[in-house]
């Protein structure tokens, strides 16, 4: 995923596409991004992370964290490391 983002999915001008000869717009910009951290860091879902939230049984978006980079198979720069999201 991460190779194919940076290989084929960036814009010349700017922002990320879905495929090549697609323009890239806000919303495949969103989604690489989400996509390429996802390919860099190891999230893991935690039922004991903000337990007081989503009582009604909407917290499951707030129960994920982030744990170590992925070190294997690494197919990026320094600087084209994304941050957590």
């Amino acid at each position: 995923l991460g190779r194919y983002i940076l290989a084929a999915a960036q814009d010349k001008k700017g922002g990320l596409r879905d495929k090549p000869g697609k323009r890239s717009d806000a919303y495949h910009t969103c989604y690489n991004l989400a996509g390429l951290s996802a390919a860099q860091h190891c999230y893991m879902y935690d039922e004991g992370v903000n337990k007081g939230l989503g009582e009604v049984g909407l917290g499951a978006p707030f129960r994920w964290k982030v744990g170590r980079m992925y070190h294997e198979d690494i197919v990026w720069d320094a600087g084209d490391v994304v941050g957590k999201i």
